[in-house]
């Protein structure tokens, strides 16, 4: 696997994508020893999100964007072009955003990016 540009390859072979927080939860529960980390959208220029022995994109988790006057909730694997619609539709908005709407909300956590 690589990196959105191709020039970042990640040595860690297996990659889960599960598709609900139950089928996350048994993902993260089967892999006692094992050391799991978090991906984004791999819009990385390194290998920060590398060298571990699963990685686990949370992309597909279907996760509402939740609006509470000046707080905001959303899963890991939402993209932030995603996030600022929600927000702007309830007059809110972000002090800071990657470069680019598909950087998922997660990615830009783990990787202490934005």
């Amino acid at each position: 696997m690589r990196n959105w540009a191709g020039n970042v390859e990640f040595t860690s072979h297996e990659v889960a994508r599960p598709t609900t927080i139950d089928e996350l939860r048994r993902i993260v529960a089967g892999a006692p020893g094992r050391r799991l980390h978090a991906i984004g959208s791999r819009h990385s220029f390194n290998r920060v999100a590398d060298g571990r022995d699963l990685l686990v994109d949370v992309s597909a988790i279907d996760t509402p964007i939740e609006v509470d006057g000046e707080l905001a909730w959303c899963g890991a694997g939402v993209r932030y072009g995603e996030l600022t619609e929600v927000l702007d539709r309830k007059g809110r908005a972000l002090h800071n955003l990657p470069s680019l709407p598909h950087v998922t909300v997660g990615g830009a956590v783990a990787t202490a990016t934005h």
